[in-house]
Order: structure tokens, then C-alpha cells, then sequence
């Protein structure tokens, strides 16, 4: 929903679009050849995908209260979305 991952993709290879069904499963795919090809060129991996995700932040009180949110309740899927925004920004400090 939020499309963190997507926006702080160097290379553009997580898609902003809807899910696809690849081999009988939801999902977005990631273009893996722009992905690998960004590493090469940085000579190390990237993981900006995972910095930014609001779902890698690490196990606290507040942040697992706003994962539970998620995980029942549709509007609270937005407004997390919004406070992640919020409180660490849309893009990556790199």
C-alpha cells in the first residue's frame, strides 16, 4: 500500500503497479536483472527495499502495536502508512 520499497529502488525494479499472479501466487514481481545489475554497479548489495519497508522495523512496543493494527484493520493499514512517512520519511537517507 505504502510503496516504500518501489520509491527507494535504485533501479527501479520493484513495481508500483498491482499485484501479478506468478505461478499461482499474488505478488509484485521484482525485475531481478535491474536489481542485480544496480549491484554490480554499486559493488555491494543495496537493501534500500528492506531499510525502507514499514514492516522491517525492529520488534518494540509501538512498533508492534502498529503491525497488529495492520494486520486487522484496513484503515490502519493507511494511517501507518502515513506515520511511517511521517516519523522516517518517504525516501531513504543513503
Amino acid at each position: 500500500m505504502c510503496k516504500k520499497c518501489a520509491v527507494n529502488c535504485p533501479s527501479n525494479a520493484i513495481p508500483y503497479g498491482d499485484q501479478t499472479t506468478v505461478r499461482g501466487i499474488e505478488k509484485w514481481q521484482l525485475n531481478r536483472e535491474a536489481c542485480l545489475m544496480a549491484w554490480r554497479v554499486m559493488v555491494s548489495d543495496c537493501g534500500l527495499c528492506m531499510k525502507t519497508c514499514p514492516f522491517s522495523h525492529p520488534p518494540a512496543f509501538v512498533h508492534d502495536m502498529v503491525r497488529l493494527g495492520i494486520k486487522n484493520s484496513p484503515f490502519a493499514r493507511k494511517i501507518s502508512a502515513w506515520g511511517d512517512d511521517l516519523f522516517y520519511g518517504k525516501k531513504a537517507r543513503y
